[in-house]
């Protein structure tokens, strides 16, 4: 199946990328998922006040994969120029430093310019305060996308 919808094409490459079993049922694909909105960025904006002394790297030996695993701080899956950011934390002690808004604009950067992304990708909830953080970094709204679940 052709999936038009760069949200939830993402969605899948991110799915099968954990792996995660996706079903091609030729008509359709059933994507877990409540209701989202696509925000889209083909560059990024600085934060307003950007955690300059703040160190961003890679991660590099085995307990920065396990503190990312324990705290999902960001993870940016690159499928067909498209750059996708999943699942951006801070962790609890460190909030409204800052840090979140300089971890999105750094890898939007990486993403750009490293990986040869051309268009940005962060799927969020419209009532989650983080949604007004990533409008203030030059992503806007570009689709809703709404999904179902069957509960077994």
């Amino acid at each position: 199946m052709d999936v038009v919808c760069i949200g939830y094409r993402t969605d899948l490459a991110i799915r099968r990328a954990e792996g995660s079993q996706v079903t091609d049922c030729g008509d359709h694909i059933v994507v877990r998922t409540e209701r989202n909105v696509v925000l889209t960025a083909s560059s990024v904006i600085q934060p307003r006040l950007p955690r300059l002394a703040a160190t961003v790297r890679q991660l590099a030996g085995d307990d920065d994969w396990r503190q990312s695993g324990e705290l999902r701080l960001a993870w940016c899956r690159r499928a067909r120029g498209l750059a996708r950011y999943q699942d951006v934390e801070t962790h609890p002690e460190f909030r409204r430093q800052a840090l979140a808004g300089t971890l999105v604009g750094h890898a939007g950067r990486y993403g750009l310019a490293d990986l040869g992304a051309v268009r940005l990708v962060m799927v969020a909830d419209p009532d989650y305060h983080a949604f007004r953080l990533y409008e203030s970094l030059g992503f806007r709204r570009t689709e809703d996308q709404v999904g179902f679940e069957r509960t077994p």
